[in-house]
């Protein structure tokens, strides 16, 4: 990976996550990898294409649900097992997540406070002007934002929290109720160009409801530069598969800590 790439991936860091990487090993000619040859450095494995092998994973694998350090969150991913939790220096999250060293894919979960009057739809809009700033930093150039709806399904007691009730068990928790709620979201897409280097990338970001007084928001882009078809796919598929299932743990009874790693 060349300077320049990373250092756009740093930027993107802040808008959907990211980080630098190293170069994948030569392929071997196979069309799709040997399962023994997939792995988190690298889940293409020895594919002829090991970029296309991993948007095809992103496709094709189940979900399944990684959680954030703090043990608070749980977020779904397609091919779960081969995503690596990752902190991303210079850009704090409160999670962060990587599919692959060479970043075929990237994800982030951002929990802050909300101003007054904030709702799902103010803290998106907030997170995709910041995204845009931060963007042009780096000669990244965000592509015009569509909006979209989408539904989730959050547990009673975060969007109406109350205290636990005295004399319970240490491990006992609260009501697991989930109610429909509406699931702003948003699509675009970030290109580069230099001299020397270039790229195109795919991204979906999400806002949910959460506890009083809190934004939760959740990205995830794919580096469509060389499949961008298949990167689009990706970016579909997680918005309509994965991005509703973002939940907090079920034994939490009030707000945790707002904490970036």
């Amino acid at each position: 990976m060349n300077l320049w790439r990373a250092a756009v991936i740093g930027a993107w860091c802040c808008v959907l996550g990211g980080c630098g990487g190293t170069a994948q090993p030569a392929a071997s000619p196979h069309a799709t990898p040997t399962p023994t040859s997939v792995s988190k450095d690298n889940p293409g494995g020895d594919a002829d294409d090991p970029d296309k092998a991993a948007l095809l994973r992103l496709l094709a694998e189940p979900l399944g649900a990684l959680t954030d350090k703090f043990g608070t969150l749980r977020a779904a991913f397609p091919d779960w097992p081969n995503w690596r939790r990752v902190r991303f220096i210079g850009y704090p999250l409160r999670a962060g997540f990587r599919y692959g060293d060479e970043h075929h894919a990237i994800g982030t979960i951002l929990y802050s406070e909300a101003k007054p009057g904030d709702t799902p739809e103010s803290c998106l809009a907030r997170f995709v002007d910041k995204a845009r700033a931060t963007g042009k930093t780096f000669n990244l150039e965000l592509g015009p934002v569509t909006g979209e709806q989408g539904t989730c399904t959050p547990r009673l007691t975060v969007l109406e929290p109350k205290p636990k009730p005295p004399n319970l068990p240490p491990n006992a928790r609260p009501g697991q109720k989930a109610v429909p709620k509406p699931m702003p979201t948003i699509r675009t897409e970030a290109s580069f160009a230099t001299l020397t280097a270039s790229g195109h990338w795919f991204a979906a970001a999400v806002a949910y409801p959460s506890w009083p007084g809190t934004c939760l928001v959740q990205g995830f882009a794919v580096d469509g530069s060389e499949h961008p078809d298949l990167a689009e796919a990706v970016v579909a598929r997680w918005l309509r598969d994965a991005a509703g299932r973002l939940m907090w743990e079920r034994a939490l009874w009030e707000a945790p800590p707002i904490e970036d790693r």
